[in-house]
């Protein structure tokens, strides 16, 4: 088999086991344990549960944004909170599923296979095979990567993110540019991508000032982006930060580091507790990869790995899991320094116990992220 066919068919079979399988064990749990219901507890596809255990939680955001465009109340939740890109593509293609629910889980899984993809040929390119065999199957084992299955906006956050890097890369700064500036309006933290690329472009030159060309012009696309959706709320609502101010409706405020102490200063009460602990202790477990990262792989993806668990991070612990499953640099990593047999296997399988543990409980109206 020819290495570019590899790259391709190894990550298929790798997404295709992975998710077929999570697909199933969904379907097993809602077959023998049928979901709760009530007014807020709704289902997408009632009467086909090999799907219905994916639409759950903020899904319904994105697919209000679809039918209903953006609105805001002072005070109240706002679907405002949720960046465009991933709306504005369900409801592009969905004339051709007729059904949103539909519609953005087929967008997530192909936007994660295709991030599989991309993933392997940059873990490839700096490691070898075996490193980016291992890291794909991290990647879709991580106890939150089932989210890159449902209506949520993290598989298309992924790809645009691998593609900058990928592209940035092979010195294709104007395609770099363009996808990091769909991505900051994907997602909030999708602006990270300004300074990590700046600085892959100055790794390239060896810090070399005066060997920068005029392509570092394409850079300054990135803040479109989100510049764009600010104009927007301007105009439509007269606030530009308003995305910000709204997430204080979910309690998250920046520098709000109360949950951290609480964690740290109680002993887990109930189930709440518990996951709090435990995106703790991943986060602190990714903050730990961070110089294995800058040390191989180099400062823009350690730049931007820490962008993307820091700016969550001091806003609280809720949905952490969730915001690290899409920081692919450790994960890299992980795959290069975990040598250990003993070590990779078992980590390995307590990935997978938890993967399947949280998607039972997702796909049962239960919190996890």
């Amino acid at each position: 088999m020819k290495d570019k066919q590899k790259a391709i068919i190894l990550p298929l079979i790798v997404f295709l086991i992975n998710r077929v399988s999570l697909f199933f064990i969904v379907y097993l749990g809602l077959l023998i344990y049928p979901p709760c219901q009530g007014p807020e507890l709704w289902r997408s596809f009632p009467h086909n549960l090999f799907l219905d255990g994916w639409a759950r939680w903020d899904s319904s955001w994105y697919f209000s944004i679809v039918k209903h465009g953006y609105s805001y109340v002072p005070d109240q939740w706002s679907n405002i909170a949720f960046f465009p890109l991933y709306p504005l593509l369900i409801k592009i293609f969905n004339p051709i599923f007729k059904y949103l629910p539909l519609t953005g889980i087929v967008i997530s899984n192909v936007c994660f296979l295709m991030s599989l993809i991309i993933l392997y040929n940059i873990a490839k390119r700096k490691f070898g095979e075996t490193v980016a065999f291992k890291t794909l199957l991290f990647f879709v084992l991580f106890p939150f990567s089932f989210f890159f299955s449902a209506p949520y906006s993290e598989s298309l956050f992924l790809l645009l993110a691998l593609l900058s890097f990928y592209y940035s890369e092979k010195n294709k700064w104007g395609i770099a540019s363009f996808c990091a500036m769909l991505c900051s309006v994907t997602r909030v933290v999708g602006i990270a991508l300004l300074p990590a690329l700046l600085l892959k472009y100055l790794e390239k030159i060896k810090f070399d000032f005066r060997k920068i060309k005029s392509n570092v012009i394409y850079l300054f696309v990135i803040p479109m982006g989100i510049l764009c959706y600010m104009f927007f709320l301007y105009v439509k609502f007269g606030d530009p930060l308003l995305f910000l101010k709204v997430q204080q409706t979910w309690e998250r405020h920046i520098f709000n580091f109360s949950p951290h102490l609480y964690v740290l200063s109680h002993i887990p009460r109930n189930y709440l507790d518990i996951l709090h602990l435990f995106n703790l202790v991943l986060t602190i477990f990714f903050g730990y990869l961070l110089w294995p990262v800058f040390r191989y792989l180099g400062i823009s993806y350690a730049i931007l790995s820490l962008s993307l668990i820091f700016i969550p991070f001091i806003t609280g612990l809720e949905s952490m899991g969730r915001y690290l499953s899409v920081v692919f640099p450790p994960f890299i990593i992980m795959g290069y320094i975990i040598n250990n047999p003993k070590i990779y296997y078992s980590l390995s399988i307590l990935f997978t116990i938890l993967l399947i543990g949280f998607s039972i409980f997702f796909s049962h109206w239960g919190w996890v992220a």
